[in-house]
């Protein structure tokens, strides 16, 4: 019988994935920062927010090209992409510990860190409809990609969208040309656009060339020099907490040790 992970193992699991990322990094001159609800975590709690079970980080995308490419490390850690994992339907990375299976929603693969690129935006006037060519493509990838685990209206509709839609292949080009159409280390601006669109800001480049260290779980990782930048444009009033009844993870999934 499949023993079943629980949460402290998990973020043990998921800490020890962060760590092989860091030493990777640091010793092939890589750049990243801890991101999202880790940054946060890092700067309010010094660790994991409370209530939170994921580890999130983000990478200049001409250091993320390279880290897909060139990443390894421990036999059991492996990089899931668009290019890697035909069924990954994502526009960003995980690094998964494959001796574990963890399954969201219809999406199975092992207890994972998220890697998100960040890329160069346009002008202000031009951003919109940057994100909006962006969002096209990222839905058909969606559409096009075929699913372990999927949905019955998922696999009524795939034959019908490989036949009358791009295929998977030229809209993953599609992607990657947005993502390396502003260079990231000229522009003026910069940002994430591969995760939700509420999260998506018009923040100043610089916010993500410059790096500082935010201690997380008792150990010092690379992160944002101006991070209150980046979290304000991210959450607002970050240090804030939020009510108690909005302090729950929002994802749903089991995970558990391969046999």
């Amino acid at each position: 019988m499949r023993r079943e992970i629980n949460i402290n193992e998990l973020k043990e699991i998921q800490v020890n994935i962060l760590n092989h990322i860091d030493e990777y990094c640091k010793a092939n001159n890589i750049r990243y920062s801890i991101g999202y609800g880790t940054l946060l975590g890092a700067v309010r709690h010094k660790g994991y927010i409370p209530w939170d079970d994921d580890l999130d980080i983000v990478m200049p995308y001409p250091d993320y090209q390279r880290f897909l490419k060139e990443f390894h490390s421990a036999d059991y850690l492996k990089v899931q992409d668009m290019r890697s994992d035909e069924t990954y339907r994502f526009p960003f990375a995980k690094v998964i510990d494959t001796r574990t299976v963890l399954i969201e929603h219809t999406i199975t693969s092992g207890v994972y860190v998220d890697i998100f690129p960040v890329v160069g935006f346009p002008k202000e006037e031009e951003f919109e409809s940057f994100v909006e060519e962006y969002h096209k493509y990222y839905m058909q990838m969606r559409s096009v990609t075929k699913r372990k685990n999927a949905s019955f209206s998922h696999k009524v509709f795939f034959p019908i969208n490989k036949l009358f839609k791009p295929s998977r292949d030229k809209v993953m080009q599609k992607i990657e040309a947005i993502y390396s159409r502003y260079d990231f280390d000229k522009v003026s601006h910069a940002g994430v656009i591969s995760n939700h669109y509420k999260k998506r800001r018009y923040i100043s480049a610089e916010v993500f060339r410059k790096y500082s260290t935010q201690e997380f779980e008792s150990r010092q990782y690379p992160a944002l020099e101006n991070y209150d930048a980046y979290l304000t444009g991210t959450y607002g009033d970050y240090m804030t907490l939020p009510p108690e009844d909005k302090r729950h993870s929002e994802h749903v999934f089991t995970a558990y040790w391969k046999d």
